[in-house]
């Protein structure tokens, strides 16, 4: 117990010190940009003048996102297991219809499968990684399964650009992204890790040629 404690406290530790660093950057850039409006903004070309506003809009809308993130990985962390099944199938089947209409197509030839976790929880999980693979230039995801013994393995493999190896050991630290421009926060994978956790699964990255392959392993239902 004493060790979980202070695994926890660490994970906090750390966890805050992010936040603060992710907060900070943004909140400095605005400071800037409201101070040299407020000395300069009468004599300032429009152009540049539209251009402060322009950053100041970019920089809220990223604190907005990133708040968003906290509170849904605040929810992830906080969750209680329950004995909730899932079949995966219509849940799926409504994310794949709902990303074909953004450009990404989601092929798979699943039938019925109920697996131990709450639909709700399920669902973040899997749009959580098609995010993941729309942004990073995917167009295409094939989802596979397959079973070992009582577990369920679950392989998401996209045709986007890939992780580069010197990023691969990053991709589930909290904050780390290389889509920070385009309004990644680096939260996404830590909330799908914390919500399989939660029901007793796991993820980890598949080493690939092309694109990115997530593996989710959770139990199967006796439903």
């Amino acid at each position: 117990m004493s060790e979980a404690l202070n695994e926890r406290s660490t994970y906090i530790d750390r966890f805050a010190s992010h936040v603060s660093h992710e907060f900070k950057t943004p909140l400095t850039s605005m400071q800037g940009a409201l101070e040299l409006l407020q000395e300069h903004a009468d004599d300032m070309p429009q152009e540049q003048r539209q251009r402060f506003i322009n950053n100041l809009y970019d920089d809220t809308e990223r604190l907005k996102r990133l708040v968003n993130r906290l509170l849904e990985q605040a929810r992830a962390d906080s969750l209680q297991t329950t004995n909730e099944q899932t079949d995966i199938l219509p849940i799926i089947k409504q994310l794949a219809y709902a990303y074909s209409r953004r450009g990404l197509a989601v092929e798979h030839e699943l039938s019925s499968l109920h697996l131990n976790i709450a639909p709700i929880a399920f669902e973040t999980v899997l749009s959580n990684l098609l995010e993941n693979s729309l942004q990073h230039g995917a167009d295409k995801v094939e989802i596979t399964i397959r079973t070992v013994s009582l577990t369920c393995l679950l392989t998401l493999k996209d045709n986007g650009a890939g992780i580069s190896k010197a990023n691969q050991e990053n991709v589930f630290t909290p904050f780390f992204t290389t889509q920070r421009d385009e309004g990644g926060t680096g939260l996404g994978l830590g909330i799908v890790q914390a919500l399989l956790q939660t029901w007793k699964g796991a993820i980890r990255l598949v080493p690939t040629e092309s694109g990115a392959c997530f593996e989710l392993a959770l139990s199967r239902s006796n439903f």
